[in-house]
């Protein structure tokens, strides 16, 4: 497998909005990405994959209060298709 290109930043934060916002809200999807990327320390214009896997768990993570944690599954899997990660390293229990 070849190894995955960094992500920039406003892509990440487009796919995210794009593909939360329609069940949290633009806001609170934005917010999110905001918040977890200061948290693992994410900065700059473009993030590694490792980094990447770190933030769609985290917010697969919140995202089960909202719909559950089949539908979080579902949406942390349309995150990584999305920005063409493929599947988790160690798929989440």
């Amino acid at each position: 497998m070849e190894p995955i290109s960094p992500i920039a930043r406003s892509r990440l934060d487009a796919v995210v909005v794009g593909l939360l916002g329609p069940v949290v809200g633009s806001s609170m999807a934005q917010a999110a990405v905001e918040g977890h990327c200061r948290i693992l320390e994410i900065d700059g214009s473009e993030i590694s994959a490792e980094k990447i896997e770190m933030l769609i768990d985290r917010l697969r993570q919140g995202m089960t209060i909202f719909v559950g944690p089949e539908k979080a599954q579902e949406l942390a899997t349309a995150l990584r298709d999305e920005l063409s990660l493929g599947p988790p390293p160690n798929p989440a229990t």
